[in-house]
């Protein structure tokens, strides 16, 4: 699992089914509350951290594209490749 994803050096999911086992039918209302607050707290953190490395993955992603098609273009332009090549590249690019 990815550091970033770890709350405290906890696998989050894995703490989760010792408190939603069977033992809670066996506590308070008061115990369960507690209980199911913490839960939602710790999938709350897990969600908004996941959301983050995906976004952070996909901004990366489209950055490496947009230098990728750059340099490509680039090697077009100095390997002296012909007029409408080039041109059909820069089309497919948006410049």
């Amino acid at each position: 699992m990815p550091e970033s994803l770890l709350i405290n050096g906890h696998r989050p999911i894995s703490l989760l089914p010792a408190a939603l086992s069977e033992g809670v039918h066996a506590f308070t209302d008061e115990r369960c509350l507690e209980l199911a607050g913490s839960v939602r707290v710790v999938l709350g953190e897990r969600s908004d951290r996941l959301s983050q490395a995906l976004k952070d993955k996909a901004e990366l992603t489209k950055a490496l594209s947009a230098l990728m098609n750059r340099y490509q273009t680039c090697r077009i332009l100095q390997n002296g490749e012909g007029a409408e090549e080039t041109k059909l590249v820069l089309q497919q690019i948006g410049k």
